[in-house]
């Protein structure tokens, strides 16, 4: 397992590479995590192929979820995936409306999964177009009436392109790409004047890795689909060198019941499990404490295209 020459993010060389973990959950005894403190990113070395990247997000990402979260994830049923995500979708609506352009404004989201966002968005007045490499999910959304592409791409190459996007989501997707940066300027190139990007990433300085010893998580946590890891250091490094402007936020999804669940039970699940004890209040302050701390488990930029 040699260590990586130079930083894929920034560029910095072998002195500031740092192995983290030598497990990568889904991955070869060949991977590992590095973490370069000169950039701050954390990411997986090696990754696969452009030519196993594409084949294990339309064929194999559904059986590599349900192996890795289990069954409750619905990720072989669109509709009950919907169902499971309705919290998700709330937590993400309510964090949009400041961002919402005039309806019927044009929004594109990268990643829509089985479309829990893109159906209310419709709903709301929005003209929708979804990218989504999943074939099993892209053929659902495809099923209902939205326009659905599997790769960016395929959209750059057809006429629903059109003048561009008033708005351009993606929750839990810049992880996965080879190229983050070259995946932002090509959202930013069909951005319409004054439009925005709203991403979320998993952010590296989660409590659950940074404050809390278990075992079972570290085995847990660090996955071969995941490329980088992110933390608001890295994050903002990324995009400040994009022709945007831009803020970056933290955020946390998870609740203390889940945290509570993973001391408890060494294993994922456990959302809400606690709060009719704690109460929600509880639950809101601990997620409020996590941000203030800078321990959150999401990181968020919100892109802006100047005029």
């Amino acid at each position: 397992m040699g260590v990586p020459q130079n930083c894929p993010l920034c560029g910095s060389g072998i002195q500031t590479q740092f192995p983290i973990s030598r497990f990568v959950w889904g991955g070869q005894p060949t991977q590992a995590v590095y973490r370069c403190e000169e950039c701050d990113i954390a990411y997986v070395n090696p990754r696969m192929t452009e030519e196993q990247h594409k084949s294990f997000y339309e064929k194999e990402f559904e059986n590599f979820m349900d192996k890795r979260g289990g069954p409750t994830g619905y990720w072989h049923d669109p509709e009950k995936h919907i169902q499971r995500n309705e919290p998700e979708c709330q937590r993400r609506l309510k964090a949009l409306k400041e961002f919402l352009p005039e309806k019927p404004g044009r929004i594109l989201e990268i990643g829509s999964s089985s479309g829990f966002m893109l159906f209310p968005l419709i709903e709301m007045g929005f003209d929708v177009v979804s990218i989504e490499p999943s074939l099993m999910f892209s053929e659902y959304i495809r099923s209902r009436g939205v326009t659905c592409f599997n790769w960016t791409d395929d959209l750059l190459e057809s006429e629903e392109l059109g003048d561009g996007f008033d708005l351009i989501l993606h929750y839990g997707v810049l992880e996965h790409v080879n190229d983050p940066q070259q995946f932002i300027k090509q959202q930013l190139g069909i951005l319409l004047p004054e439009g925005k990007i709203i991403l979320e990433a998993p952010c590296v300085d989660d409590a659950l890795i940074t404050v809390y010893d278990i075992p079972e998580l570290e085995n847990f946590y660090w996955v071969l689909a995941h490329y980088w890891y992110f933390s608001a250091k890295s994050l903002e490094n990324l995009v400040s060198k994009l022709d945007c402007s831009y803020e970056i936020r933290l955020d946390q999804r998870y609740d203390l019941s889940n945290h509570l669940a993973w001391v408890q039970n060494r294993k994922p699940g456990g959302a809400g499990s606690f709060t009719e004890i704690l109460g929600s209040e509880i639950e809101a302050q601990y997620k409020q404490a996590l941000i203030r701390a800078g321990h959150s488990d999401t990181v968020v930029a919100i892109l802006n295209k100047e005029k």
